[in-house]
């Protein structure tokens, strides 16, 4: 749990040297070098004789809970990223800043980008992440690292290591502004509070257009916002009425017998994961089960009573790039991804063999929680296939490179408009 935040101290040199002594919320400015002018002093010359009036003219800020307002005299030249920041970072053409990764860069699937046509893809595989391999918050790296920008939750860096609020406000005042705001599910009371208490939630058009005005190109923010909805709108109104059910399970290995379950639609509306699922109107066979948390461990019996229709495996894109040894440890997993072994262990398992998915092979390799627009776009056009084949089309399965190919009148979207806007042509 997050500290309750120290009063901050007035801004160091190094501030001054590295942001030009703007400030969040009176705090730092981000993305510039070089030193500033003092608080009312108008557009003085610098200490070098420098006119700092055109950099002023050029601030632009961006604000959204719990980071609140940042402002930059430029578009950060280098910044970590994660999740959300990542798909906008491709919208807006900003992938060459990326430095470094919050979370392990393993994890994280790009192949959706590989699908758009003339698109940058970020290169992030070799990065070694500011939490690593631990839940350790590496500080002496981000120090190293030396961003302009961490785009991420500070709350989500607390929430996965051990750093506490003061941590956070060491960061900010020595190396970088923290910019993002995590919506993707519902909080609950063990996720942080930083800085001062719980903060409000975002949809997915709120946090895209924030994103916008981060890298200051709030017009393809604008644009991808506008995209998505029109989508989602058009998805919603075509979906079939069905007494099909389905189960979102956890792609990978069993615990002690359990299997962790999601429920897939959302009990917050202004959150933006898994919002597939409930623009696809799912019905889920695991309804009741959760007690108010979203996701929880369940016996094999409760899924084999509930008996859905079509399972699907959430995050099953990531763990569908990473082996299986990995996971299950000690088993002959004949090279096989994590996702794939966990399909044939339903397959193969005596009880859960017994499944109505499993015996008409409507087992699914799940995409992620929608983290961005260009994500949400893909991940509603594979559910869709999966869900609903006779209304939006047979979904062909993932290719070896996590991609995908449907015929250009099956795809649900227009992948050049997607590429239009990430390449500034709106």
């Amino acid at each position: 749990m997050a500290d309750d935040a120290p009063e901050r101290e007035a801004p160091t040199r190094r501030d001054y040297v590295k942001y030009g002594g703007a400030v969040i919320g009176g705090g730092l400015l981000a993305g510039c070098t070089g030193e500033s002018s003092p608080a009312g002093s108008g557009d003085m010359p610098g200490p070098n004789g420098s006119d700092d009036s055109t950099r002023t003219r050029n601030r632009y800020t961006a604000a959204i809970e719990p980071v609140g307002e940042v402002e930059f005299d430029s578009v950060p030249e280098k910044w970590i990223t994660h999740e959300f920041s990542l798909d906008m970072a491709v919208v807006c053409g900003t992938t060459d800043g990326i430095v470094e990764t919050a979370w392990r860069p393993g994890e994280y699937v790009l192949s959706f980008y590989r699908m758009l046509p003339d698109v940058d893809v970020p290169s992030v595989a070799e990065m070694n992440g500011i939490l690593g391999n631990s839940e350790s918050m590496n500080k002496e790296y981000i120090y190293e690292v030396d961003p302009h920008m961490i785009g991420v939750d500070p709350n989500w860096l607390l929430q996965y290591s051990s750093g506490t609020g003061k941590d956070i406000e060491e960061i900010i005042d020595n190396v970088a502004p923290f910019c993002g705001s995590y919506n993707q599910r519902k909080r609950d009371d063990s996720w942080p509070t930083w800085p001062d208490g719980k903060y409000r939630y975002y949809d997915l058009a709120e946090v895209t257009k924030y994103w916008g005005q981060v890298f200051n190109q709030p017009e393809r923010g604008e644009a991808m916002a506008e995209l998505s909805r029109s989508m989602a709108e058009r998805i919603r109104s075509q979906v079939p009425e069905t007494d099909e059910t389905m189960g979102l399970l956890w792609a990978g290995p069993p615990d002690s017998g359990e299997i962790y379950i999601y429920k897939p639609t959302q009990e917050t509306e202004k959150v933006y994961g898994r919002k597939h699922f409930s623009d696809l109107q799912v019905n889920d066979a695991l309804a009741g089960q959760y007690d108010g948390k979203t996701s929880i461990y369940v016996d094999a019996e409760v899924i084999l009573e509930a008996d859905p229709d079509k399972i699907v495996l959430h995050h099953g894109l990531m763990k569908n790039q990473l082996p299986a040894s990995d996971a299950y440890d000690g088993n002959d997993t004949e090279g096989k991804t994590i996702a794939e072994y966990t399909l044939d262990l339903y397959r193969n398992d005596p009880v859960l063999s017994e499944l109505t998915a499993v015996k008409n092979d409507e087992l699914y390799i799940g995409t992620m929680e929608t983290t961005g627009p260009i994500q949400g776009l893909f991940n509603t056009e594979v559910l869709a296939k999966q869900l609903y084949p006779e209304t939006f089309g047979e979904f062909p399965g993932f290719d070896d490179d996590n991609t995908y190919d449907v015929p250009k009148s099956e795809r649900l979207f227009d992948r050049q408009r997607v590429a239009d806007i990430c390449n500034g042509n709106l």
